[in-house]
């Protein structure tokens, strides 16, 4: 568990440094790793949206899964004109089937209104396609990570959006519901890169903070008695 926040807080702090350029990039990789099926701790970072997805496994660890998603892709592609970037992860229910899933998509700063919109669009539509193909998915989660600024804000509070607490900047929430049969959530939620950082150092501060205190609860009193053998 040590290894593992300190792991946290070293990718947290990279994060932290990285110019706001380079956010689609430096994140999708800290996330997770190109070419990686996510099955090594320090390349499965989906705990950086919520760590509620702590236990979730990159898409690409099961090859039908893997399989699935090159397929919509390529087929999101062909309508759209353009290659979703996107990290997907999911859980399973009691029977080994995936149940949820996560996604999570990047957006390069400098978009305007429009194409910050259509990314929202696009990223219910790809949600949707992969549900229609993965008929055990109860639900989904979709994050889209984007630059907020005053006009795209205001449009997505008119339109039903929801604000979220955060530490810093802007986060705002609403759901849907997708799939052939309009019966399956997907909770989209869009943030820019730095909140999700500044709240995910928060949260990592939680864990420091109750690992310290464990120890310090498993450690002798000073000047106290010790069992004897």
């Amino acid at each position: 568990m040590a290894r593992f926040i300190v792991h946290r807080a070293l990718v947290i702090d990279s994060l932290a440094k990285m110019p706001r350029d380079s956010a689609e990039d430096v994140l999708h990789n800290a996330i997770l790793r190109k070419h990686s099926d996510g099955s090594d701790i320090r390349e499965n970072n989906v705990w950086l949206v919520d760590d509620k997805f702590l236990s979730y496994s990159n898409i690409y660890s099961d090859e039908t899964l893997a399989r699935i998603v090159r397929e919509v892709g390529v087929e999101t592609e062909s309508k759209q004109q353009r290659k979703p970037d996107v990290a997907a992860f999911f859980s399973k229910d009691n029977d080994g089937r995936p149940n949820k899933i996560v996604i999570i998509e990047f957006k390069k700063p400098g978009a305007d209104i429009f194409e910050n919109n259509k990314a929202l669009v696009q990223c219910r539509l790809y949600a949707s396609e992969l549900v229609d193909r993965i008929d055990t998915v109860r639900e989904v989660f979709a994050f889209s990570v984007v630059e907020i600024d005053d006009e795209f804000y205001k449009d997505m509070k008119r339109t039903g959006f929801k604000d979220v607490f955060s530490l810093s900047e802007r986060v705002v929430y609403d759901d849907f519901v997708i799939g052939a049969s309009d019966d399956i959530p997907l909770h989209l939620y869009v943030m820019p890169a730095a909140s999700l950082i500044t709240d995910a150092k928060a949260r990592n501060r939680v864990f420091e903070e109750v690992l310290r205190f464990n120890m310090d609860k498993e450690l002798p009193a000073a000047g106290g008695s010790q069992p004897r053998p």
